[in-house]
């Protein structure tokens, strides 16, 4: 429903509360401040109540305009929408897992020696596993096993051109998942093209990940995954966490992050190195963000860094005493982006941290090398 229709009945609603001094019985008994509006202009319609488990989205009424002025309903379609709270999300799933549990991983050795003056950060632009491109549409082709496949290829890519080093920070920004469930929409009900079904693309982009984390274990004293949440996959990226963090229980040298906030940040040396999906803030107001959210960190430290996805392009804006980054992806373009006229890069980072100096190599794996 568009945000001014909203903004209308919040407007109807006050005005009879103006009117009257206190709800008339018909929205004292409503669910919702929409079913309530909705009553109050057609009573018919209270008479029927959205299932457990939805929300009242809107009516439609057929009527019948009766000889004597009188109007009689006919038939009416109550439209409704599914309604699921994240904490119920992850009940369903932590009940998942207890009544099946996932297996842990096996420890992994690491091979090489590691020069723990340094940091490796891999940095995941939107993956948007699960979307479908069609070449002769979008100019590339794309789906979930392609998705697993250049991701892959990236990944060990980036792995080998990486010193060995203290931590390997995996850091996925958002979007991971391309449909927030099994109706083909985002997590606000936008439509999207997806390629197959949630729980398959869930259990594909997990296994990509179990496959990094293996290997960045070989190379690097340790491995923290950062699972960003992103406006496609808000719901998706707590069940991806989830299993991973199960997956990985008993290895002490794997960090699967517990972020639920818009921003992650991880401090080392004097290096504080933040992530976020950048959908739900401007440019302009990142930097304030970082303040109040990593006072002491960014007060520690001399060089800081916000890597930020969503918008498919790189773009970097330095502020004092911190850089904003937007990071390009490697996926496809999906057809309503071709039709925009997006036609950005496709890669994916490689960034090396030194724990006093910053920032001192980058890697940026093309999509051309990979194919």
């Amino acid at each position: 429903m568009p945000n001014h229709d909203v903004e209308r009945m919040i407007d109807d609603a006050q005005e009879a509360l103006d009117a009257q001094g206190s709800l008339p019985p018909i929205l004292e008994s409503a669910d919702s401040l929409i079913e309530a509006v909705m009553a109050r202009k057609d009573p018919m319609m209270h008479t029927h109540r959205a299932p457990a488990g939805y929300a009242l989205r809107g009516a439609s009424t057929m009527n019948r305009f009766n000889e004597d002025g009188t109007v009689t309903p006919v038939l009416q379609w109550v439209k409704t929408k599914d309604v699921l709270d994240p904490q119920q999300l992850v009940e369903i799933a932590k009940g998942a897992i207890l009544r099946d549990p996932i297996p842990a991983a096996e420890v992994v050795k690491k091979i090489q020696p590691s020069m723990s003056e340094y940091e490796v950060a891999i940095v995941i632009g939107d993956a948007h596993f699960g979307m479908l491109a069609w070449d002769k549409e979008t100019g590339d082709d794309w789906d979930v096993e392609i998705a697993r496949e250049i991701h892959t290829k990236a990944i060990r890519r980036a792995l080998e051109l990486a010193p060995p080093s203290s931590r390997l920070l995996l850091i996925n920004l958002g979007d991971a998942i391309h449909a927030d469930g099994n109706n083909a929409t985002t997590t606000a009900g936008t439509r999207v093209d997806v390629d197959s079904r949630w729980p398959k693309v869930i259990g594909i982009f997990v296994e990509t990940m179990n496959l990094a984390i293996m290997e960045g274990l070989q190379k690097h004293d340790h491995v923290e995954l950062c699972n960003i949440r992103g406006n496609h996959d808000d719901l998706s990226s707590i069940v991806i966490r989830m299993i991973l963090a199960e997956r990985w229980r008993n290895n002490p040298r794997v960090t699967i992050a517990d972020n639920l906030k818009m921003v992650w940040g991880h401090r080392f040396g004097k290096n504080l190195i933040c992530a976020m999906h950048g959908d739900k803030t401007r440019l302009n107001n990142i930097p304030a963000l970082i303040a109040a959210d990593y006072r002491k960190d960014w007060g520690a430290s001399t060089h800081a860094h916000v890597y930020a996805g969503h918008v498919h392009h790189h773009k970097a804006q330095e502020f004092p005493g911190i850089e904003v980054e937007y990071m390009r992806v490697l996926g496809a373009k999906d057809a309503w982006h071709a039709g925009q006229g997006y036609r950005s890069r496709r890669s994916l980072r490689c960034d090396v941290w030194h724990h006093e100096h910053g920032r001192v190599m980058m890697h940026e794996i093309g999509i051309e090398s990979l194919m």
